[in-house]
C-alpha cells in the first residue's frame, strides 16, 4: 500500500494512506445558452456596451488628466501639483492599457481552461 508522509511537527512523522480524488468538474464547460440564445445575445451586447462605456470614460479621464498636467506644468510652477497630475495621468493610462488587455486575457483564460 502506498503511503504519503505528512509531517505534523519537527519530531513526529505520521504515515497516511495515499488517496486520489476525482474532479467532479472535469468534463464541464461554462455555457450561457442554457438560459436561451436570446438571453446570451443580450448579455453579450450588454457586456460589450459596458466595455465600450468604460473606454469612453477612461479616454475622458485621460484627457482631463493631461489637461491638468499641462496646466500644472505651465501655470502653477508647483512641483507637487505637477507630480500629482503626472501620477493621475499614469494611473489612468495604465487603467486604459489593462482595459484594452481584458479581451486578450479573457481569450487566453478561455483557451487555457477549455
Amino acid at each position: 500500500m502506498d503511503h504519503v508522509l505528512a509531517g505534523l511537527s519537527a519530531r513526529a512523522v505520521v504515515a497516511l494512506p495515499a488517496t486520489t480524488v476525482d474532479n467532479p468538474f472535469d468534463h464541464t464547460t461554462p455555457n450561457l445558452e442554457v438560459f436561451g440564445v436570446d438571453f446570451s445575445n443580450r448579455l453579450y451586447a450588454l457586456l460589450g456596451g459596458l466595455w465600450g462605456i468604460a473606454f469612453v470614460y477612461g479616454a475622458a479621464r485621460l484627457v482631463l488628466a493631461f489637461v491638468r498636467f499641462m496646466s500644472a506644468r505651465r501655470v502653477q510652477h508647483n512641483p507637487d501639483a505637477v507630480s500629482d497630475a503626472s501620477r493621475d495621468a499614469q494611473v489612468v493610462a495604465v487603467g486604459l492599457i489593462l482595459l484594452s488587455a481584458v479581451g486578450a486575457i479573457f481569450v487566453v483564460l478561455v483557451n487555457l481552461f477549455s
